[in-house]
């Protein structure tokens, strides 16, 4: 009666979407009427919890704070950068010496690092810092360029980018995949006693009042299929395929 879906191969937001238009199908055909209001009403929380899962997977509005955090450092150490650059070629002798002993002390952490992945970029920040204030000559090289103040802006910036970060990563790990996992097993078994008992109530049925909403289902289910990479429908378990 109803196409198989293969649930287990749609990721979270995905796999909530699908049951919210199966119950807005359902909502529109009157669980009462299909005589399915228990397993409606079973299924319904659970959606709503696993839903608010996945919003609280997206990050929360730290995500565009962190964005702008990001920008705020790479903006200060380009403009360090581009000082210090500057510097290796000035007039006095004094200055130049102290830019060109930063930019040799820049070599082992290559270049374009602002571009790569957030944590990377931190440590990379912080072993700049590290190196510059704990190696004498190089400390005197800041003061030299009068880059103390722009040093210290950095370091803040990038401490202050860390500790929002480790926040963001403490909140997601507030909603533990497991607990999606949980949630998802028991959606599914809620999905098949609702059609369980909607299959059960068509065979009894002999007016086709079940004809439109079962044909609904099958095309929702249908187009979820369709999202899925044809090779992985061709790996799902023969178990599965039987459900």
């Amino acid at each position: 009666m109803y196409f198989n879906i293969n649930y287990r191969r749609l990721k979270n937001r995905t796999f909530v979407q699908f049951f919210q238009h199966l119950l807005e199908i359902l909502q529109a055909g009157n669980p009462e009427t299909l005589l399915v209001k228990k397993q409606y009403d079973d299924l319904l929380p659970l959606v709503a919890v696993l839903f608010e899962l996945t919003q609280a997977d997206k990050g929360s509005e730290i995500s565009d704070e962190l964005v702008e955090l990001d920008g705020k450092r790479d903006a200060t150490w380009l403009g360090i950068d581009l000082q210090i650059q500057s510097f290796a070629h000035h007039f006095d002798p004094a200055k130049q010496e102290a830019a060109i002993a930063l930019e040799n002390s820049l070599t082992p952490f290559g270049t374009g690092f602002t571009r790569i992945k957030y944590v990377e970029e931190t440590n990379t920040l912080n072993g700049i810092i590290n190196k510059w204030e704990g190696n004498a000559d190089l400390s005197t090289a800041i003061t030299t360029l009068a880059l103390t103040e722009w040093v210290n802006k950095l370091k803040a910036e990038n401490t202050l980018f860390d500790t929002k970060f480790k926040a963001r990563v403490n909140e997601r790990a507030d909603t533990p995949d497991v607990k999606s996992v949980e949630l998802r097993k028991q959606i599914i078994a809620a999905y098949r006693e609702l059609l369980a008992h909607l299959q059960a109530h068509t065979t009894l049925s002999t007016d086709g009042s079940y004809d439109t909403i079962n044909n609904r289902i099958n095309q929702l289910i249908d187009e979820y299929n369709k999202m899925i990479p044809k090779k992985e429908q061709e790996e799902t378990p023969a178990e599965e395929a039987a459900e």
